[in-house]
């Protein structure tokens, strides 16, 4: 595949069974991972945040921390949706009353899309952070 989502999924599973997913498959980073065409432009995502930091710049200088402090977010609510939702046995609805999701109960009603809307206006960066979701 070009992309794969997710790995530290695919590594606790294959550990299930005490293997590791290099056991099996070698994963080669894109450089750049992609581009998105535009009628008059194409944004290059690179295959480091730097890269893609300097990309954003180019299109809105100052986007870069927004974008920076966006992804931080992201990151957090990942670990917290993997960690505290995903994983656990799924015996009782009461697995997911943690005081991790309870702090962020109010993003299970936001979507990304207004969440990247709340931070970028420049429609081709919307696009882009929009993508694939």
């Amino acid at each position: 595949p070009s992309w794969y989502w997710m790995p530290d999924i695919f590594d606790k599973f294959f550990a299930d069974f005490n293997k590791q997913t290099s056991d099996y498959y070698q994963l080669d980073k894109l450089s750049p991972a992609y581009k998105i065409f535009f009628s008059d432009d194409i944004i290059t995502i690179g295959d480091s945040m730097s890269k893609i930091c300097d990309e954003f710049e180019r299109i809105e200088p100052g986007s870069s921390r927004a974008l920076k402090k966006f992804i931080d977010k992201a990151q957090e609510n990942y670990d917290i949706a993997i960690n505290k939702v995903v994983l656990r046995p799924g015996l009782s609805p009461l697995e997911l009353v943690t005081k991790e999701t309870i702090l962020k109960i109010d993003q299970f009603f936001k979507t990304i899309s207004s969440q990247v809307r709340k931070s970028f206006k420049n429609p081709k960066l919307v696009s882009t952070l929009e993508f694939p979701v």
